[in-house]
């Protein structure tokens, strides 16, 4: 409709160059909005009352205005609104214009070109689209309000999705965890000893004979614990685990029933076969700190169903006798291989001249050989503890006392660990590590005391008689030792003894 009056004003127009008054006042008192405007300059010719009444302005304020005046867009940007509906070939424009009030309006202006008084002119029809505007806003406002609503919606219900996922599968591996914690040793990952007991009843009930059940226990866990503590321990525990699990090639299981023992299980395994597996085992060796240590075990190899607690019973039996059979010479491959590590990591530790003197004084005193032989390996075995855990780079006062308890561990007779633990004592009290004196000191502990020393003097020269220097020292040393030694016997001894 707004199309069809501005054509029909067009075509008035256009006809008429001058207009009568009827005209004039058709145009004049129009309700439409209607301006006419300069296009060169932008100010306007003509404007009806209906324009006046909209702008506020009383039309000879209008006639007086440019169109800039109104419209709050700048030069350039109206430009830029024209040349877009050349583009789109319409002759239409969307502005806001501001009222006299300084309130702003949206308008569509239609706008088309025509002669008046001789000259090219702009006839435009000026609608009001504000509440139109405001209209579409709102309903742009509130379908933007419902999709986000919607997305909101979306996003909850994907988050409720994921959460749910999460909690499923935090459920799931919660279970799955749990189960494992309940069947599986935590140190050593093999099956608990519940779950291999569960584990060979199944077995059992599936008839898979013969099957040989083995009892392995670590040698000598104590003195590594002791010695090196519980963490090496733990490690030696779980080499062993892992060692014994690639032996079962999935074939069997593995499982830990206490601290240091564990139960393997292969079914369907011939007798031949599983002596075969027993020996590979006996032979297997794990290390701690550089020394080497192996495993006892025990076997019973069943043609016919038996309970799991007379076959535990009967391969423990087994494990225990070997155990004891070889615990002497396991304890001396350890003693050795700790001399061998301490002979190569502490050379400064040892003499080599010690056991030579020990002799010396021994023959000397005339010490019984049983006696002798118990200094001789105190003075082998007295700086061992100098390997053990928290021990210093040097020699240190603990180490009598650390030396003392591994070779405890290790069954030294007690008489060469006592020995061990007082050779540092001194005749007068001064020494460690209990600070006894005199005659409190055993009598091999003061014969390996002062056979040391001697040792040092050889080797550092302090002294071309050491059994003087050694009398000189303010009751350090058993004088009445010292003085049935021969002084000048003993010093030939010495030179002999190094060569000179």
């Amino acid at each position: 409709m707004k199309k069809i009056l501005l054509m029909l004003i067009m075509i008035i127009l256009s006809i008429n160059t001058v207009y009568a008054s009827d005209d004039v006042d058709m145009f004049m008192n129009h309700g439409s909005v209607m301006l006419i405007i300069d296009p060169n300059s932008g100010e306007i010719v003509f404007a009806n009352q209906s324009a006046s009444d909209f702008y506020l302005y009383s039309v000879e304020e209008l006639l007086e205005m440019n169109i800039n005046e109104l419209n709050i867009l700048t030069s350039e940007e109206i430009k830029t609104e024209m040349e877009m509906a050349r583009i789109e070939a319409r002759n239409y424009f969307e502005f806001i214009h501001q009222l006299a009030d300084n309130s702003l309006r949206y308008v569509e202006v239609y706008s088309y070109p025509i002669n008046y008084q001789g000259q090219m002119m702009l006839f435009s029809i000026i609608i009001d689209v504000t509440d139109k505007k405001e209209a579409e806003a709102a309903v742009v406002a509130l379908n933007e309000a419902r999709e986000q609503s919607l997305k909101n919606s979306l996003y909850v219900s994907i988050l409720i999705v994921l959460i749910f996922i999460f909690l499923l599968a935090y459920t799931l591996k919660s279970n799955k965890q749990l189960k494992y914690v309940t069947n599986y040793d935590a140190l050593t990952q093999v099956l608990n000893r519940k779950s291999g007991r569960d584990r060979f009843e199944k077995i059992n009930e599936k008839g898979n004979l013969p099957l040989a059940f083995f009892m392995i226990d670590l040698n000598n866990l104590k003195f590594i614990n002791d010695t090196y503590g519980h963490i090496s321990g733990d490690m030696v525990i779980k080499d062993v685990a892992y060692t014994l699990d690639n032996y079962v090639y999935n074939q069997g299981y593995v499982s830990r029933v206490s601290g240091d023992e564990f139960v393997l299980i292969l079914p369907q395994i011939s007798c031949e076969e599983a002596e075969l597996i027993k020996s590979l085992i006996k032979r297997t060796t794990f290390e701690s700190n550089d020394i080497s240590f192996n495993v006892s075990i025990g076997y019973i190899h069943a043609n016919e169903i038996k309970e799991y607690d007379m076959l535990f019973s009967m391969a423990e039996s087994d494990m225990y006798a070997d155990k004891s059979i070889y615990k002497s010479k396991n304890n001396k491959r350890i003693l050795d291989e700790m001399s061998e590590k301490l002979k190569d990591t502490y050379p400064q530790m040892l003499s080599k001249y010690l056991e030579k003197v020990i002799l010396y004084i021994g023959n000397e005193l005339k010490i019984l050989p049983e006696e002798l032989d118990a200094i001789l390996l105190a003075g082998r075995y007295k700086d061992i503890g100098i390997l053990a855990k928290d021990e210093l780079l040097e020699h240190s006062k603990c180490s009598p006392e650390k030396s003392f308890l591994i070779l405890k561990s290790l069954d030294i007779p007690f008489n060469v660990a006592n020995t061990v633990l007082h050779n540092k004592e001194k005749y007068d009290g001064s020494g460690y590590p209990q600070g006894i004196k005199g005659d409190d000191i055993p009598f091999s502990a003061r014969i390996l005391s002062i056979a040391q020393s001697i040792c040092e003097l050889i080797e550092t020269k302090q002294t071309d008689d050491p059994i003087q220097y050694l009398s000189n020292q303010n009751n350090q040393y058993d004088n009445k030792i010292l003085s049935t030694l021969n002084s000048r016997k003993t010093l030939l001894y010495i030179r002999e003894l190094i060569g000179e």
